[in-house]
């Protein structure tokens, strides 16, 4: 329906098409009493079917309060019933389905530019479904001018292709039906900085954005995990403080990233994060030129702080509270005050936990977050 929707064709090339494609339907559409119903409605809304089908229809759509599942079956029998005549000798007659992809190429022959559908999300729906769409995307749409995009996360699809299948690869399998392979390219940072932008002045969240820049990208965050982290944070009261916003933010996306930072201690959860900084910097070739030690995360933490050159990040604190709480050696007088200051870290100042990972754990997962 959406083909003959969105092509200008001759009634007749049209007509016939339609009748091809009753004939083969059993074997383009899934086997799913509720997505044929669904399809045959559409196709009664439109007037495509015989009156006899149309009191069918009608029929079974009456006596859909009942359940939805009979009314599928009884949908089957009155399709079988008046299409017998067209389906009768189907699984013999190998022929219908060369009929019906010539018909369709002649239905689509004559556009000026290819027709494009756009299959989004394959990798959330059941393995058993989507292999079974691609395999009649590449059997039964596989002509000229149509074109099927298919928007999934491969690496996702694959593997719960291989586990539901068994099979020890499916990336091989997957290959067999698509054509071409396309990544999207990864978000530029500054790209990050419109989403921070919009989302921290649409909840009023009052932070560094280049701190959160950073994060973001130190962090592997898509725009969506980025968002729902902001999201969450919007409900948090944690404007005290530079400090709260990096530490609601570095331990919320520890847990995106399923890190479980409730079971860290605390210099677990200091050297996670730097050692993730430390190696997304390292691989940066703007900072190759730094003279940084990648080798010890306590100086190197020292040294980026320093570097960072930001009054108002509360990324320095954290950095600056890591190195004087772990640094061997004796610190200057500054540092030692520096050190007693220790609190800015926990989730709350009426917050009793000594242990501040445990205080933001205990705070996040108080009871008034929705995931």
């Amino acid at each position: 329906m959406e083909i003959l929707n969105a092509v200008d064709a001759d009634a007749t090339v049209s007509n016939k098409f339609k009748d091809k494609f009753i004939s083969a339907y059993h074997a383009v559409l899934p086997n799913l009493p509720m997505l044929i119903w669904s399809l045959a409605m559409t196709l009664m809304g439109a007037g495509h079917f015989s009156k006899g089908v149309q009191e069918t229809m009608t029929a079974v759509k009456d006596a859909t309060g009942e359940v939805g599942e009979k009314a599928g079956a009884l949908l089957e029998e009155g399709l079988k019933e008046h299409l017998t005549d067209l389906v009768d000798n189907y699984n013999t007659n190998k022929n219908e389905l060369k009929y019906f992809k010539e018909e369709l190429g002649n239905l689509v022959k004559d556009l000026e530019t290819p027709l494009v559908f756009i299959v989004d999300e394959l990798d959330r729906c059941k393995p058993e479904f989507s292999i079974k769409l691609i395999e009649r995307i590449k059997h039964f749409f596989d002509i000229p001018n149509i074109i099927f995009v298919l928007s999934t996360n491969k690496a996702q699809l694959e593997e719960s292709i291989n586990s539901f299948y068994g099979f020890k690869s499916a990336n091989s399998y997957l290959e067999k039906f698509i054509d071409l392979n396309i990544k999207f390219p990864k978000k530029r940072n500054e790209n990050y900085l419109e989403v921070i932008e919009s989302y921290t002045n649409k909840f009023n969240i009052q932070c560094n954005k280049r701190d959160l820049l950073l994060l973001s990208n130190v962090l592997n965050l898509n725009s969506r995990e980025l968002i729902k982290i902001l999201q969450k944070i919007a409900l948090l009261n944690i404007g005290r403080h530079h400090i709260s916003p990096v530490m609601a933010f570095v331990y919320l996306a520890m847990e995106q990233k399923s890190k479980s930072p409730s079971k860290m201690s605390e210099r677990e959860f200091f050297e996670d994060f730097i050692t993730l900084l430390r190696d997304y910097e390292q691989s940066n070739t703007r900072f190759r030129q730094q003279q940084y030690n990648y080798d010890d995360l306590l100086l190197f933490a020292n040294q980026y702080g320093e570097n960072y050159s930001d009054y108002e990040s509360g990324l320095v604190y954290f950095l600056k509270f890591y190195y004087i709480l772990y640094a061997e050696g004796e610190l200057d007088p500054q540092e030692e005050q520096f050190k007693r200051q220790k609190y800015l870290l926990n989730a709350s100042l009426t917050n009793n936990e000594s242990n501040f990972v445990k205080s933001w754990h205990n705070y996040i997962n108080a009871g008034f977050l929705i995931d």
